[in-house]
């Protein structure tokens, strides 16, 4: 066997058994090995990487469109020699031989859109809303209309933005006669939205390609299909509409709705659509024209669709499973209720237990575990606040509470879903599906019993099996299992050790504007985050949810913010700029080195070319970040040893991995691809000393051919013109017939001999050689860099450390208002908290730089009395409490706070009922709300923790308002730290039933003739009058009802 052939045996072999090719975004994450090399009629098969991933990658230019014919300018790829009579550009025909059976005619301009004028390209209007009758979805319990069960953007529109008709509008079982793949109609209770049942008569009519679209369609009626002929992805029927009104597409032909992009756009459009709440499903060609043409004669069948090559979904990407994304920070939550928990749906308060599979797909992470405080909606808020769920999918039977609070986060996909019935016994592919690689192949089993601690309740197993038949559905099941992280959900609660953080209650995170709700709200999180990294971002949003609750450790954090100095910070920091989510390029890079077993993926036809080069380029700034993280660990190990998790040695240990492939990514040629130095890979070693050889030799024959003539020639040409001998015309007739004249320019002639032609195609055979195997060198690489993941990644997680506590030492030293270190007591019998002259934390945040940005200081003493306060409407006293919870909050996030003194013992929990809110789709009024908050605090709280309840009572009438509220101020009244804001004014006729257990103050105003001037200074004692009609006059209230108000008070208090 000669060296070339072994060589391509090895790499052969090779592709069959080492993990290879992951993909990102939704480019196919999992690989697909060569096809038949070199022929330039042929597709060639990409060597194992995806074909679109995001930016950093992958060149997502939408197809562009000359606005005198509409028609798409399609960019050409290039792949491989190309004979001088070929277009290097397949057409659809040469790549599929039903690709153009959808074409406009050939005497037609090609993709002359005849439909309706496209939307503007930046345009982001969805498609129209879906009406209840159209979603389909059967009524879980608890819930009262259909929009309640499947909240998502309904992928077939109602009707087109123009007044065309096409054939999919005209076709029955397309719209009254609809059913579903089990023949059930919409009003059916069973009716399945996502399938859909297609006559068997009029596939028979369908063209071969039309018929494997409809198939797939008939089982994903609710997924948009991008289906690949060739080096496009085209849309057809209710599916193009979509691309027309989502995206911008252009229409092709009037009777069928049909439109398209080529491949190297395909992360942009489904960003687009995946963005505005859709589902999409990426269908490969997993067979060449020729493979095909094989594949008949050697099965001997005939008939049309033996004309289709074959096509198979690779991906369906929805806001919670788009894996890979470096511009998207998409979640998928699930929610699992065990079935004998499942009598709890109407607030039975029974139920003990949810299980709870977090997935954040741009960071390939997966956390599990069970929430056992259903009763009340604390947690699940708290977790909704942090991970910021794109897609939720719930089972009905959960707590209703729990339903409202995830309908009110409006996510882009809220699914109402009864788990799959096998959830209640073993799934069958436990022990069939296997993970990993070819090495080291594992089970669902192998893996639930390697992670026995997060799945030993049975509510978080059957929460883990539900989310991996998720993620199967996505065809990433295999990425995430083998390549991913499975976590503990506790380190998205941080709730490890109850005593340990501080835990926010009920809607405390969004009532306190701490993560606020809305973007456009401030919030906490931005008065303090000056962070410069994305891992560091998302980490100092689970500190400030979770701030510390244990004295000696913030005693610890202030301790590690005191040592810092200016320069070192600002030295770091410096480093710290433009480097990009490491995180998620670590994940890209892991799942291109991991290879799926059997995954269609693997079979895919792809015509990107330069993803190998772009891939090393990545490669290179992860390395260039890792290289300037390990610098600035090693600076503050000498400062602070503590400030984050490497020590000296591992340090070492990823300088010494980053020099060793940054030394094999240093170089790059002319054409942008990365040169393989020597060393790496003994294989394609040897083919650079072959062709180092054919230098050496063709340099000794271009000496002899100089002797000759009696001059100093040179080569001349490129490609297959190469290795021309150019000889002066005065020295032509030297050349005898060994010679052939080639070609010629003024003065001189250029001539070829056998020798010459022979290093000229042996040149140009090791160069393919080369090209084809520089691939899978890279991929080798990133495969090796791959397997240093878990080193890599506690790198990334101490940077986000440090970066944090740069960001914490900046708001100290931020002398734009005046801060103070707050003092820690520790006399846990008489639990305090003393502010003296405490800010407003956002509010001089939002204020800074105005000219009325004055914020009114304020001093307040907090014991184990309840604190009530009365004032004026609009007087500032729900700012107070807010005030004192963020800077009790920033107090226990080890910072500064905006106040002259302050003191204090930890909080270990803060309760919020504050704000009037109701709940229509769900019959629950403001004071129901009002009382189900109320009904957290007592179940919960502690004699450590702070309860903040500002007017309850006032969603009902007086009398039974007040004697709630006197109610609640009694139970409350000596058992913890509190606020207590209110209105009624009557309860202070029994205030002496609670002796020695409250302190009085109000919000301090002047009047002026009848107007009310606010002072929002803290006064003691009470306020007798709430001055509501100053509001409405504020309000514009007409002033003769604001008279007749007026008497009608003054005679009630009469």
């Amino acid at each position: 066997m000669s060296k070339q052939a072994s060589i391509l045996s090895f790499f052969n072999r090779r592709a069959s058994s080492t993990a290879q090719g992951q993909g990102d975004g939704v480019g196919p994450p999992l690989g697909s090995p060569r096809g038949s090399p070199h022929s330039p009629k042929t597709p060639v098969r990409t060597p194992k990487r995806p074909i679109a991933p995001s930016p950093v990658l992958t060149d997502t230019t939408p197809p562009t469109r000359t606005p005198e014919s509409n028609t798409p300018t399609r960019k050409r790829i290039k792949r491989g020699p190309v004979p001088d009579d070929q277009d290097d550009e397949n057409d659809e025909s040469e790549a599929d031989p039903d690709a153009n059976e959808n074409r406009p005619p050939q005497s037609a301009p090609r993709r002359k859109s005849t439909g309706p004028d496209p939307a503007p390209k930046t345009s982001m209007a969805g498609p129209s809303s879906p009406s209840p009758a159209r979603l389909g979805l059967g009524r879980p319990p608890g819930c009262s209309s259909r929009d309640e069960v499947e909240t998502v953007l309904n992928p077939t529109p109602a009707a087109n933005s123009s007044t065309e008709t096409y054939l999919h509008t005209t076709w029955d079982f397309l719209n009254g006669g609809r059913r579903d793949a089990q023949g059930h109609s919409p009003e059916d209770p069973d009716f399945d939205p996502g399938t859909l049942r297609v006559p068997a008569q009029f596939l028979a009519k369908q063209t071969p390609a039309q018929r494997q679209w409809w198939e797939m369609k008939a089982r994903h009626f609710d997924t948009v299909l991008f289906f690949k002929m060739g080096k496009f992805y085209e849309l057809f029927h209710m599916d193009a509409l979509i691309g027309v009104q989502a995206c911008g597409m252009l229409l092709m032909k009037k009777e069928m709705a049909h439109c398209g992009f080529p491949e190297s756009a395909l992360q942009r459009y489904v960003d687009i659509l995946v963005g505005q709440g859709y589902k999409v499903a990426r269908i490969e060609q997993t067979e060449t024209p020729q493979m095909m043409a094989a594949r008949v004669q050697r099965e001997g069948k005939k008939g049309p669709d033996a004309k289709a090559v074959r096509r198979e979904i690779c991906q369906i990407v929805s806001s919670g499973t788009r894996i890979n994304s470096l511009d998207h920070d998409d979640c998928l939550l699930l929610l699992y209720t065990p079935p004998s928990m499942e009598s709890v749906g109407q607030e039975s308060g029974s139920c003990s237990e949810v299980g709870v599979a977090v997935f954040q797909p741009s960071v390939m992470k997966l956390f599990i575990g069970t929430l056992f405080s259903v009763a009340d909606t604390a947690e699940i808020l708290t977790l909704i606040q942090i991970v910021r769920p794109t897609e939720i999918v719930s089972d009905p039977s959960i707590p209703q509470s729990w339903k409202d609070s995830l309908i009110a986060f409006q996510p882009l996909r809220l699914r109402w879903q009864t788990s799959p019935p096998a959830l209640e016994g073993d799934y069958a592919f436990l022990k069939e599906q296997r993970y990993g690689d070819d090495l080291k192949p594992f089970s669902a089993e192998d893996f639930m019993n390697r992670h026995a601690v997060l799945v030993k309740e049975t509510s978080s197993k059957q929460a883990f099996l539900w989310m991996l038949t998720t993620l199967k559905e996505s065809l990433i099941d295999q990425a995430v299992i083998s390549n991913g992280d499975v976590l503990p959900l506790t380190d998205v609660l941080m709730a490890n050790s109850k005593d340990s953080h501080l835990q926010f209650y009920g809607n405390a995170l969004c009532n306190l504007d701490i993560l606020p709700g809305k973007p456009e709200q401030k919030g906490l999180i931005h008065v303090l985050d000056r962070t410069l990294t994305a891992s560091g971002k998302r980490l100092l949003r689970q500190w400030l949810a979770h701030p510390l609750a244990n004295g000696q450790e913030i005693k610890h954090r202030q301790d590690i913010l005191k040592s810092l100095d200016a320069s070192i910070v600002q030295d770091c920091r410096s480093d710290m700029k433009g480097l990009g989510d490491l995180e998620k390029h670590l994940a890209r890079l892991c799942l291109y080195g991991f290879k799926a077993k059997n995954h269609p993926d693997n079979r895919a036809i792809l015509y990107e070319t330069k993803l190998s080069s772009r891939l090393a380029k990545s490669l290179q700034a992860i390395l260039t970040g890792f290289t300037a993280y390990v610098s600035i660990l090693r600076r503050l190990l000498k400062i602070e040893p503590n400030m984050h998790d490497m020590t000296q040695s591992s340090l070492n240990e990823v300088h010494s991995h980053c020099e060793k492939f940054t030394r094999f990514l240093s170089k790059v040629d002319g054409d942008d691809t990365f040169v393989i130095p020597s060393g790496f890979n003994v294989f394609y070693d040897e083919v650079l000393q072959r062709k180092d050889d054919v230098t050496r030799r063709s340099e000794e024959f271009l000496e002899e051919q100089s002797r000759h003539f009696g001059t100093s020639l040179k080569f001349w040409g490129t490609g297959s013109n190469r290795f021309q001998l150019e000889v002066p015309e005065s020295l032509a007739k030297k050349a005898n017939n060994r010679y052939t004249l080639a070609s010629q320019k003024k003065g001189f002639k250029r001539y070829s001999t056998s020798e010459t032609l022979a290093l000229c195609q042996e040149m140009e055979e090791l160069e393919v050689e080369l090209q084809d195997m520089h691939g899978d060198v890279v991929t080798e690489m990133v495969r090796q860099f791959s397997s240093h993941k878990f080193l890599w990644q506690v790198v990334i997680k101490s940077v986000a450390q440090v970066d944090c506590f740069f960001s914490l030492y900046l708001f100290n030293e931020d002398d734009s208002e005046s801060k103070t270190l707050p003092h820690i007591l520790s006399d846990a019998k008489n639990p305090s908290i003393q502010i003296r002259q405490g800010q407003h934390p956002i509010l001089n945040y939002v204020k800074k730089g105005e000219a009325d940005g004055v914020v009114i200081p304020n001093t307040i003493d907090l014991g184990m009395e309840m604190f009530i306060l009365t004032g004026p409407n609009m007087g500032g006293k729900s700012t107070l409490m807010r005030q004192t919870a963020l800077l009790v909050a920033l107090a226990q996030l080890g910072v500064k706070v905006p106040a002259e003194e302050m003191s204090f013992y930890p909080v270990d929990k803060i309760f919020s009922r504050m704000g009037a809110s109701d709940n229509i789709m769900e019959g629950k009024s403001t004071f129901l709300m009002e009382l189900l908050e109320t009904s957290t605090v007592f179940q919960n709280m502690t004699s450590n923790s702070l309860v903040l309840i500002d007017e309850l009572g006032r969603g009902t009438s007086t009398y039974d308002g007040c004697a709630i509220a006197l109610a609640t101020l009694e139970f409350l009244a000596g058992k913890c730290r509190g606020l207590f804001s209110t209105h009624y004014h009557e309860i202070f006729r029994y205030i002496d039933r609670i002796p020695g257990k409250i302190s009085l103050h109000y919000m301090d105003f002047m009047k002026e003739n009848e107007d009310v001037v606010f002072l929002y200074q803290l006064k003691k004692g009470r306020c007798t009058e709430s001055h509501g009609l100053n509001v409405a006059k504020l309000a514009g209230i007409p002033e003769d009802i604001i008279e007749k108000a007026s008497r009608i008070a003054i005679s009630k208090v009469n």
